[in-house]
């Protein structure tokens, strides 16, 4: 092993980086035992990332305070939970040793009372941003901490808590200027219309470029639709979800306010939960998916996703009627337009919640084409498998 170019055993550490995470730190891990070559250019696969929580956060303030360490150079993820009262310096020279090398930052379970400036500021260079599990006073505050990032292309909120904005005041209120480098923007489980009326107000306001925008509630189509208008043409990336496809739920209030039209520079849109572990099946649905997709005039468009969540015992039950003829005839036909040549593909990602038995999944497969007859005899139907543990447990 030793002999080896260091080329190779790059090649290696590539290899082992696309593979599960746990199999490739023991395989590596096994390796490095018996190479101080491999062991030596394994620092930076191990040492990429970083968690810093309540049980480690003294060992990991030490270790990067010794004059001796090579960690730091090498760490260019975070993940910070903020699950404590108490340690906000080591934190602060845990920032210090790693800041200005890291990329991307993971913040979850924080309470905000006031900006944290200084743990923040230390981290530079970062370009992607995630939120999670947190409280803000305002919202204003929030936008501030991505003000904070002059670099950030990417920042993710997930399950965020603030006061309605018709309550702030003056001590509330927070100066904010979202960086023009943000291109990268998805949103889940928190108050949409807010961020939306925030990235407004801005002069001008900031490019989104791919939007997540979860699922959608009725309460946020309005603002949402304020903002996708105003991206127009540069919007090339959309994904959303609806909790409800009946008439008068939100998926029609998105068909509504949302003019999807005038975003001609849309290139991928993608649908969440067009099935959800068999969700919707007390409903009566009606097509708005297929009447959004209908609306789409963009050119550059080259995919329609969806993702769909299946038990893997009897999943064929939940493949109810959804208006499939609908979905069908609006796919099929954006395939066959000349204006539209650049489109390629409707992809399902298929999502279960345990291993599959022998046969499933080309059963699910097999019911999915039954249902799109018009996109699998052109051939532009394609499937991509996951398994989720806990799926349909949150």
């Amino acid at each position: 092993m030793n002999s080896l170019p260091v080329e190779i055993i790059d090649y290696i550490l590539a290899y082992l980086a696309d593979v599960p995470q746990k199999t490739s730190n023991v395989s590596l891990a096994n390796l490095a035992l018996v190479s101080p070559v491999l062991l030596q250019r394994s620092r930076g696969f191990f040492f990429h990332s970083v968690s810093i929580n309540p049980d480690n956060i003294e060992k990991l303030s030490d270790l990067l305070g010794s004059p001796n360490q090579t960690v730091s150079k090498h760490v260019r993820t975070v993940r910070v939970d903020g699950k404590w009262t108490s340690g906000e310096s080591l934190q602060q020279s845990i920032a210090i040793a790693i800041g200005n090398k890291v990329d991307s930052l993971s913040m979850h379970n924080f309470a905000f009372q006031s900006l944290p400036s200084d743990f923040l500021s230390e981290f530079s260079t970062l370009t992607t941003l995630e939120l999670a599990n947190t409280t803000f006073i305002s919202v204003s505050q929030m936008m501030g901490i991505l003000s904070g990032f002059r670099n950030l292309q990417s920042a993710s909120l997930f399950d965020i808590i603030w006061n309605d904005p018709s309550s702030d005041t003056l001590d509330t209120t927070y100066p904010f200027d979202v960086p023009s480098s943000l291109t990268k923007l998805s949103l889940e489980r928190c108050y949409k219309r807010d961020v939306m009326g925030c990235l407004l107000s801005l002069h001008p306001p900031p490019l989104i470029r791919d939007l997540n925008l979860g699922l959608v509630s009725p309460s946020d189509a309005e603002a949402i639709g304020k903002y996708i208008a105003h991206l127009g043409p540069s919007l090339s990336s959309l994904s959303l979800g609806f909790s409800s496809l009946d008439a008068g739920g939100d998926a029609e209030d998105f068909y509504n306010h949302c003019p999807l039209s005038l975003n001609t520079g849309l290139e991928s849109i993608h649908f969440d939960r067009l099935v959800y572990m068999g969700e919707y099946r007390l409903t009566i649905s009606y097509p708005w998916i297929a009447k959004i997709l209908s609306t789409l005039c963009s050119p550059l468009l080259t995919c329609v996703c969806f993702s769909i969540y299946l038990p893997a015992i009897d999943p064929l039950s939940c493949l109810f009627d959804l208006y499939w003829s609908e979905l069908d005839q609006v796919l099929a036909q954006r395939q066959g337009v000349a204006d539209l040549s650049r489109f390629e593909c409707v992809r399902f990602w298929l999502y279960f919640d345990e291993e599959l038995g022998h046969g499933v999944l080309d059963s699910v497969i097999e019911k999915i084409q039954g249902h799109l007859p018009l996109c699998s005899q052109r051939g532009i139907l394609r499937f991509v498998t996951r398994v989720i543990e806990n799926l349909g447990k949150e």
